[in-house]
């Protein structure tokens, strides 16, 4: 009788591990085909044995987690955009921040006319909730605009002429940062 439990108890154990598997290999699976873009070619390609390999749903996660912490950078970094741009010409504005300058108040740039970043009121990370959008800046022209190329283009490497066309083409000269 007691081995009779034991089995039981054994091939429940198995079944169910073998089932929690079988989960997981699926939703493995519908990430790859969910993350996959129907406008797209994708290549087949063979490995060399000098390649490295990830997973398009770790890929994925390393890529939202660049991303993100770009917005971070660039959100975080629009504070203290032109509060210290050292003493040029008449323009005083002192020494760069430093490190022991992180969580004090946040002083006016040179555009501001004496207010401080509406963003925050300290030198401090700047976030947004998972609801609202991140804006665009300046700083990441080059990667919003390498991105929408590789996907315009349908190609995982640009060509130099692919590059050049789609600056040319996104340029526009009435704005301050031409793009």
């Amino acid at each position: 009788m007691k081995y009779r439990i034991l089995i039981t108890i054994l091939l429940a154990f198995y079944l169910a591990m073998s089932s929690y598997k079988d989960t997981q290999k699926n939703q493995e699976k519908e990430i790859a085909n969910t993350m996959k873009d129907a406008n797209l070619t994708y290549a087949v390609y063979t490995p060399n044995s000098t390649d490295r390999e990830i997973s398009r749903s770790a890929y994925a996660d390393k890529l939202y987690g660049f991303w993100l912490a770009q917005c971070i950078a660039n959100w975080t970094g629009l504070v203290t955009e032109m509060d210290k741009v050292g003493n040029i010409g008449e323009t005083k504005t002192g020494d760069f921040y430093t490190r022991e300058d992180w969580g004090t108040p946040d002083l006016p740039n040179i555009w501001s006319e004496g207010v401080p970043s509406d963003l925050s009121e300290n030198i401090d990370f700047v976030f947004r909730g998972e609801d609202e959008i991140w804006g665009a800046d300046d700083d990441t022209d080059i990667e919003y605009m390498y991105q929408h190329l590789l996907y315009t283009n349908k190609t995982s490497m640009l060509t130099g002429e692919q590059i050049r066309e789609g600056w040319i083409k996104h340029l526009k000269h009435e704005e301050e940062n031409f793009l």
